[in-house]
């Protein structure tokens, strides 16, 4: 989709699937749960967007959208948002 050269670190941001978030997802947003629960209702709908940044072949940043109607409006919900701590924090993403 996309790629950049912020401070050496080059870094991409590509369309992926569900599946390719969960280890983030599961490591950052729920590391006392099982992995399934990694997995979110809506994740396998055509209409869900699966974003990664990914730097040197990782998964270290990722946000999910899912298409939820808003008020009788198309809409998307962000879900699933979470950056890896070796990122977090180091103005990669600006």
């Amino acid at each position: 989709m996309a790629a950049h050269d912020a401070d050496s670190q080059t870094y991409s941001i590509e369309v992926t699937t569900a599946e390719a978030l969960v280890p983030l997802r599961h490591a950052i947003l729920r590391p006392t749960l099982t992995v399934a629960d990694a997995r979110f209702p809506g994740d396998l709908e055509a209409t869900t967007i699966h974003l990664a940044a990914i730097v040197r072949g990782r998964v270290l940043g990722c946000a999910s959208f899912m298409a939820v109607p808003f008020e009788g409006r198309e809409a998307y919900q962000l879900r699933g948002m979470a950056t890896d701590p070796v990122i977090r924090g180091a103005g990669q993403w600006h």
